[in-house]
């Protein structure tokens, strides 16, 4: 057999199987029928979706130069909380009577996810910001994407207040306990002062051993002689020496001045320690020649330079002893008598050195303290100050504003696809499904109808062709 003649049969037996499928055309055209019934089913059924949205724009406030603003992701994620919160889904049920056959079903949270799934929340990027709802009319939809964008808008300020207002009243009651522990630290440094006054006096007082200083610096008292027994010529009545004064311990003044400057010294230390963190930071986050950077190198020398200052300042000085005047002897009359001499106290050493180092350690323990506290609480100052100004920012006219740059508007058709669409779409998958359908009748069909069907079972020995139909005569 040749390639022409395969060819034949096989288009011979394609239009033989077409002859036998329109031989099923009741059957195609019920199933064509029952497609279109099932259309006009659906479209009576179906309630159209109205689309409406609303764009939003997030209008940033005045910040402070060294404060980041706020990113456009973390604006979007809080939006969107906002927008699907379901005490704020369940007011908008409730005030639009949404879903009312979901809520006698299944109750409001059931309602609630059937409007979550009915809501679009779109970021494009930037500040903006859209919001859309599907309702079943054009009314609802917009009145519904209306009252979302004005909801979020309420919430997202007072959360903004909520947030503002919270920070500055922990910040106020930190600094408050800034303020307590700084004077704890003071007072205790001033007490061990007082009970080492040679502390006052250094003119390094935040540098290591100070102990060691104090001790070199006090002078060493003169040795006495022994007691003894003598005989030697006494007058008749000779006056009893005086008694020798006590050495003069500094006035009240000297010691309050010399603390006046060690805190001096400290305050400006930590005002140092503070400039340098801060020139730090603006390091991490801006380069060299930002205007942020140059403000607070200026500000770290302007503290070095309070710092030099303050250690340059003298020391104050106790006042010199005053000289004791000469008593006038008066003639005496001379005598032996046996006249015993002072004995003079072991001379004294120098302090112990467990002394030494424990004092050395008290008083860096309380000037580190007391640089810590006032550390603290100058850093405390500055967030408060932030926080207040930003408490302020939130309620004033510099507030962040989230505005509607796109109302929501009132839409004219439907969601896609509309009623001729799904008319279309539902004809054309009828009008396929019922061809499909005859041509598998006409495949599984077993009926002999011509020659070639004949010929597949057995040998044909004679075909009788079939009589042409009568025509019927026009009169």
């Amino acid at each position: 057999m040749t390639d022409g003649t395969e060819l034949r049969e096989q288009l011979l037996s394609a239009r033989a199987l077409v002859r036998r499928a329109f031989a099923f055309w009741r059957t195609a055209l019920v199933v064509f029928l029952l497609g279109e019934i099932i259309a006009v089913v659906y479209l009576l059924v179906h309630q159209p979706q109205y689309r409406s949205e609303a764009v939003l724009l997030y209008g940033e406030r005045v910040h402070a130069p060294d404060e980041a603003p706020p990113q456009p992701r973390t604006l979007a994620v809080r939006m969107r909380e906002l927008l699907t919160s379901r005490q704020q889904l369940a007011s908008t049920v409730e005030s639009f009577d949404l879903y009312g056959d979901v809520r006698a079903k299944y109750g409001m949270s059931d309602a609630v996810e059937e409007l979550k799934r009915h809501l679009e929340f779109r970021a494009p990027g930037g500040d903006t910001f859209t919001i859309a709802f599907r309702g079943d009319s054009p009314t609802q939809a917009r009145d519904v994407t209306a009252h979302l964008a004005e909801r979020v808008i309420e919430q997202d300020a007072e959360l903004r207040k909520q947030q503002a207002s919270a920070t500055r009243d922990f910040l106020a009651d930190e600094k408050k306990r800034a303020d307590k522990q700084l004077k704890s630290a003071e007072q205790d440094l001033a007490a061990f002062m007082a009970e080492h006054p040679r502390f006052a006096l250094d003119v390094m007082p935040l540098a290591t051993g100070a102990a060691i200083r104090a001790a070199i610096s006090t002078p060493a008292p003169e040795p006495a002689q022994r007691r003894r027994y003598v005989r030697v010529p006494a007058p008749q009545k000779e006056a009893e020496p005086a008694p020798a004064a006590p050495p003069p311990e500094p006035p009240l003044a000297v010691i309050e001045a010399a603390r006046q400057l060690a805190q001096d010294k400290a305050l400006a230390a930590a005002a140092v320690a503070a400039a340098r963190e801060d020139l730090n930071q603006k390091r991490m986050r801006y380069t060299d020649a930002h205007p942020d950077v140059r403000a607070a190198r200026e500000s770290l020398d302007r503290a070095q330079g309070r710092l030099d200052a303050v250690l340059r300042r003298k020391p104050p000085r106790a006042p010199a002893a005053p000289v004791p005047t000469p008593v006038e002897e008066k003639p005496k009359k001379t005598r032996y008598v046996e006249v015993p001499a002072a004995a003079a106290p072991p001379p004294s050493s120098e302090p112990a050195s467990d002394d030494l180092v424990a004092q050395e350690t008290n008083w860096s323990r309380l000037t580190r303290s007391v640089t810590e506290a006032r550390q603290r609480l100058d850093q405390v100052e500055i967030s408060l100050f932030r926080a207040d100004i930003n408490a302020s920012s939130t309620s004033g006219e510099r507030a962040a504003v989230v505005t509607v740059v796109d109302p929501a508007f009132l839409p004219q058709r439907p969601v896609p696809p509309g009623p001729r669409t799904i008319v279309a779409a539902f004809f054309a998958v009828s009008l396929v499904l019922g061809l499909a359908v005859a041509l598998g009748r006409a495949v599984l069909d077993d009926h002999v109808v011509d020659a070639r069907r004949a010929r597949q079972i057995a040998d044909v020995l004679v075909e009788v062709p079939r009589a042409p139909k009568p025509r019927r005569a026009h009169a």
